[in-house]
């Protein structure tokens, strides 16, 4: 992958020129370490084209600088060559600070490059992530990291504007992060629902749904003795289910003036003050009695014969 300086008017400007020069694109050996059978780590290595030949000779590590990344940060440079000029480190005796020398086959692949006498080799201790970095031709690395003003900086005889360039070490991995499968396009055939009876509304009925469908679930369970630790477990969701099948019921009647009944009197002039029907509890008893007798109670027409004891 080719990464370049994106003011173009500027190269044109600074392209043919002896005094000056400056960055054209940078690439990342990755899967041509493989392929060409070069020898060399994978996306350690980054190849600077310039636009014009490059007539410094003496480059070291400090010359370059490599900011930016989110999870891996500071990237040091292993070491730094001219792709046309004398190979250093000498092979096959590397300084003992080289991590990792060029290879006889990259040697040789740097110096058949097209535009040779214009590629900065460099190689770094580590590959970065995901992100966008910046590298950057300086002259010193450690004064560049700390200057907040980075043209006073830039490399003498290479333009500020074309001696810094965005790149990622990553770029020819794919862009899938997620290690998840992908989905089906057709959702998975869901299996049947349980069958649900409804109307459990007690203990026992409750008790007798939990326990047949774990036998229907565990056919070697077995449990039938009210010591078993899974029928326990059963009947203790049954009384929990009864429980609250009871406050779902109790809740509903109390809510309603004609069904009140579990706090007598006072439920149903609290329902009837809640329901805005002002006055005394007499009062609201007649007009329960009266609504009950206009609409009928107990499935009769006109409704109880005695409505204040039916409202009690």
């Amino acid at each position: 992958m080719i990464y370049n300086c994106c003011n173009e008017m500027r190269k044109a400007a600074v392209l043919g020129k002896a005094a000056v020069n400056g960055i054209d694109y940078l690439a990342v050996l990755d899967q041509a370490e493989v392929k060409l059978g070069l020898g060399g780590p994978r996306q350690l290595t980054l190849l600077l084209h310039c636009l014009n030949p490059v007539t410094q000779t003496n480059w070291s590590t400090a010359n370059i600088l490599i900011s930016g990344g989110e999870s891996i940060t500071q990237i040091e440079i292993d070491w730094v060559a001219w792709a046309g000029g004398q190979w250093l480190p000498q092979i096959p005796n590397p300084p003992p600070n080289i991590l990792n020398p060029p290879t006889p086959g990259e040697i040789q692949y740097f110096q058949q490059l097209a535009d040779c006498p214009n590629v900065i080799v460099v190689r770094t201790k580590a590959s970065g992530d995901f992100s966008t970095y910046t590298l950057s031709l300086v002259n010193d690395a450690v004064a560049a990291a700390l200057d907040p003003f980075a043209v006073t900086e830039v490399l003498a005889g290479f333009d500020p504007q074309l001696a810094a360039v965005d790149f990622s070490f990553k770029v020819e991995c794919g862009l899938n992060f997620d290690c998840a499968p992908p989905a089906p396009n057709c959702p998975p055939n869901l299996p049947p629902p349980p069958p649900i009876n409804y109307l459990a509304k007690d203990f026992g009925s409750f008790r007798s749904i939990i326990l047949d469908r774990l036998n229907q679930l565990l056919p070697a369970w077995g449990g039938t003795s009210e010591a078993d630790l899974g029928v326990t477990l059963a009947e203790l969701m049954a009384y929990v289910g009864d429980y609250l099948s009871y406050q779902q019921d109790a809740v509903a009647t109390e809510a309603y003036l004609e069904t009140a009944r579990r706090r007598g009197l006072d439920a149903v002039t609290s329902g009837g003050g809640n329901l805005g029907f002002a006055g005394s509890p007499d009062e609201i008893l007649q007009h329960r009695a009266g609504h009950a007798r206009l609409h009928g109670r107990h499935g009769q027409p006109g409704g109880s014969p005695d409505c204040r004891r039916a409202v009690l």
